[in-house]
């Protein structure tokens, strides 16, 4: 009976300590259950939190990209009012130089015109001039008959800090300020300018891009062609755009590549390319520091007194037609050897050399559809 009775208590303890396991397991199920159900929670919060985080990122992206717009586009603003500023003072300045230099040339033809009667009573000085001989009388008696100048040279603010005694050491030089392509028109179709210049070298253009909007060469093909139609004889350099911050880079490609090809056939017109010159050149970003200018002068001088080796595009107008006419350049016999251009030959030069009877004609027909167009557009 005891024993019966100890094996009874054990089943029953050993029932109890089961109910216990299952009150356990069923705590343990609702505790999972609800770090479940807080799980999903917190991923579908975390995920609104992402979206949250994401979209405000991109407004504030757009507010600093709107932000950034505003500050570039007041700083061109101001930018361009510098540049006008700069550009008045330099006008200022050039107007002084002229007011100045033709004060003093007037002063200097009163005091030639003094001297003969001053020297009167001095027969050492008298006789050379009373001499019979035609031409000292023109001479003596000319106003003012100083060097003739042989160079001019249109350039914008960036030649402030050329010196035209160093492009052209060997013969007189003018430097005229040239801010824009229609100043350049203007001095181009002055009666009153020297018809014998031997050079002409023209820098300008590049504040005409935003007026333009971006597309300048065509107005400097214009200049282009008034100065070979004015200036027959001169070679003339024409300088291609240098590169500036407020301009995108391949703006001013797409104008120098344009120019390469609309000025190519143009009669006695060379191109300079400033290849070597970049945007670290530029002192305020727009115009050239001391190696800046060093590189520009350096080119336009090279190109302007380099021999290029073909002289056919220079003594292409006749004398008989009149100076608007645009003939085509006659072959010679040097012309039908192909020749390999120098660095600094006229792109007209570079592109009529005849490689074969094909190409001869085709550049033949190129320039006369660019004298057409030229026509149709005046």
């Amino acid at each position: 009976m005891v024993e019966l009775k100890e094996l009874i208590m054990s089943h029953l303890k050993d029932n109890s300590n089961l109910e216990q396991l299952t009150k356990d397991m069923m705590n343990l199920k609702q505790e999972t259950e609800y770090l479940l159900k807080n799980k999903e929670q917190m991923s579908k919060e975390l995920q609104e939190a992402r979206e949250e985080l994401k979209e405000f990122k991109s407004t504030f992206r757009r507010q600093i990209t709107e932000i950034k717009a505003e500050m570039q586009e007041e700083l061109s603003v101001l930018k361009s009012e510098l540049q006008k500023k700069d550009e008045l003072i330099n006008n200022m300045k050039e107007q002084l130089l002229l007011d100045s230099s033709s004060k003093g040339s007037h002063v200097k033809h009163l005091t030639c015109l003094e001297i003969p009667t001053d020297n009167r009573q001095s027969p050492a000085v008298d006789e050379p001039h009373s001499s019979s001989d035609p031409q000292t009388k023109d001479n003596s008696t000319a106003p003012d008959n100083p060097i003739k100048t042989e160079a001019l040279i249109l350039i914008d603010s960036n030649g402030k800090y050329v010196n035209e005694k160093l492009l052209f050491p060997k013969m007189k030089a003018q430097k005229m300020w040239c801010p824009n392509t229609s100043k350049a028109l203007q001095i181009l179709s002055d009666k009153n300018l020297n018809e014998t210049y031997k050079h002409i070298i023209i820098h300008t253009g590049t504040n005409d891009l935003h007026v333009t909007k971006g597309n300048v060469a065509s107005v400097l093909r214009e200049v282009a062609i008034r100065a070979s139609e004015r200036f027959p004889e001169a070679k003339i350099t024409l300088s291609t755009l240098l590169p500036r911050s407020d301009v995108p880079f391949h703006v001013i490609q797409g104008n120098n590549a344009e120019l390469s090809r609309t000025c190519a056939l143009i009669p006695n017109v060379h191109l300079a390319h400033h290849k070597d010159i970049r945007p670290h050149h530029m002192y305020d970003y727009i115009h050239l520091n001391k190696k800046g200018v060093q590189l520009f002068a350096r080119v336009l001088k090279s190109t302007a007194l380099g021999k290029t080796g073909n002289s056919r595009n220079v003594h292409i107008m006749s004398s008989s037609q009149p100076q608007r006419n645009i003939h085509l350049p006659p072959r010679t016999r040097q012309d039908s050897t192909p020749r390999a251009p120098s660095q600094h030959d006229s792109y007209a030069a570079a592109v009529q050399q005849p490689q074969n009877p094909a190409a001869v004609e085709l550049n033949q027909i190129r320039h006369l559809l660019n004298v057409i167009c030229s026509k149709l557009v005046k």
